[in-house]
């Protein structure tokens, strides 16, 4: 059949394409997320400050 060919290229490309369309608002997401989560941008949750845990 004729069709096959298109079904086969579409069954890779549109999941591709999805993916693409997606990346762009990620980093609006990441930064809404960290506003929420009240950390800053710059530091992961695994970072810890020195004298942070006494309060200093």
């Amino acid at each position: 059949m004729p069709g096959r060919k298109h079904l086969r290229t579409a069954r890779w490309l549109f999941p591709l394409y999805m993916v693409v369309i997606a990346l762009p608002p990620l980093p609006l997401f990441a930064r809404a997320g960290h506003a929420q989560l009240d950390t800053p941008a710059g530091r992961t949750f695994g970072s810890v400050r020195a004298g942070s845990a006494t309060g200093q």
